[in-house]
């Protein structure tokens, strides 16, 4: 079975880990992901390491779990401040991390491919399958997109490279 993954933040991080936890089961199939994403998987975008520490994670620490254990441990762990609301770049270390941990337990059974590239088309093909960018083709999809990257209102790249602070 191919399952293709559109966007690799960490919703995608979270399915991929519960389809290698599925694919330990001793009647498994062989199972290949294909996740298509221009950024590094783990954190994707809204998590990227580039981004400013005033960009704050806008839910409590302690519910950002993966496989490879929770975020406040992994700060802890590494001498970093345990912070309620930590920067979203060392969230996304945690989740980039996550994702080397992920894909170092996948059992042999399952095949993990990550294409650096955004995806511009996705079409039905027969049998309910999907095919991405006109090429290649998958059993199941998963969009998970996220967070917009812009929208009526956004901020443009250089207001957004530093804080703004607006009446």
């Amino acid at each position: 079975m191919r399952i293709g993954i559109i966007c690799g933040g960490p919703r995608a991080l979270w399915a991929v880990e519960l389809l290698v936890s599925l694919a330990r089961r001793p009647t498994a199939p062989h199972i290949i992901i294909d996740l298509w994403d221009p950024q590094d998987p783990g954190a994707g975008w809204v998590y990227r390491a580039d981004q400013p520490l005033c960009w704050r994670l806008n839910a409590p620490a302690s519910i950002v779990t993966t496989a490879a254990g929770d975020l406040t441990d992994w700060m802890d762990e590494r001498g970093l401040p345990k912070e309620n609301f930590p920067p979203r770049a060392v969230v996304g270390q945690f989740l980039s991390e996550s994702w080397g941990y992920v894909v170092a337990s996948t059992p042999d059974n399952v095949q993990i491919n990550h294409r650096k590239q955004k995806v511009e088309t996705v079409d039905p093909a027969e049998g309910g399958r999907w095919v991405i960018n006109g090429g290649e083709e998958v059993d199941r999809l998963l969009i998970a997109t996220g967070h917009a990257r812009q929208w009526d209102g956004a901020l443009s790249e250089a207001e957004a490279g530093t804080p703004v602070v607006r009446p």
